[in-house]
C-alpha cells in the first residue's frame, strides 16, 4: 500500500513539475506563420499565384497578373499514370484571374506547372485529408498540452482516491 502511494506521489511530482516542451517566451512573428490569406507566391515580376484549391480532379488557381499575357498550364502528376499529359494555353488579363484546370490526383496529391514564357513554376496541391486544415499554430499545441495534462490529472486523482479508500487491490464484492 505504501509503495503504491510513493509511486503515485513520484508520478504526480514529475507530472506537475515538468515544463511544456516547445513553448517559448519569445514573440512569434505573424509573417513566419504565413497567416495572411492574401499572400501570393511570386512566379515572376508580372505573375503570382494567390490561391490554389483541388476539387476532385479539377484544380482551381487564382493568378494575379500585372499585364495581359499567355500562360501554359501543365498537369504535373500526369507522368505518374503515363500517357498523354494534359496541357492548356490560356490568356490571362491584368488583375486577378480564376483558372480551372483538369489534373491527375496521385495518392492525394496533384500538381500544376505554370509557364509564363520566362519562368516554369511548379505548384503542388494537396487534398485536405487531415483534421486540421491549416498549419498547426502555437495555440493548437497549447490546447493539446492542456487537454493531455487534464486527462493525466483526472487519472491521478482517481488512483489516489482509490488508494486512500483501500479499493485498489481486489474488486468489491456486492452480494
Amino acid at each position: 500500500m505504501k509503495l503504491k502511494l510513493i509511486i503515485i506521489a513520484l508520478i504526480a511530482v514529475a507530472a506537475l513539475s515538468g515544463s511544456a516542451v516547445g513553448q517559448t517566451d519569445e514573440p512569434v512573428d505573424p509573417e513566419e506563420l504565413n497567416e495572411d490569406p492574401e499572400a501570393c507566391e511570386t512566379i515572376d515580376e508580372n505573375t503570382a499565384i494567390c490561391e490554389v484549391n483541388l476539387d476532385g480532379t479539377q484544380a482551381e488557381l487564382v493568378i494575379d497578373s500585372e499585364i495581359n499575357q499567355r500562360i501554359t498550364l501543365t498537369d504535373g502528376m500526369g507522368i505518374m499514370e503515363g500517357g498523354e499529359i494534359n496541357r492548356d494555353r490560356r490568356t490571362i488579363t491584368e488583375g486577378r484571374n480564376r483558372v480551372t484546370f483538369g489534373v491527375t490526383v496521385h495518392r492525394g496529391d496533384a500538381a500544376v506547372s505554370v509557364d509564363t514564357g520566362d519562368v516554369l513554376y511548379g505548384q503542388i496541391i494537396r487534398e485536405q485529408q487531415s483534421l486540421l486544415d491549416q498549419p498547426v499554430t502555437t495555440s493548437d499545441v497549447q490546447a493539446g498540452a492542456l487537454g493531455g495534462a487534464a486527462s493525466v490529472a483526472v487519472v491521478f486523482l482517481v488512483l489516489v482516491y482509490r488508494a486512500v479508500r483501500g479499493k485498489d487491490e481486489q474488486p468489491e464484492r456486492v452480494a
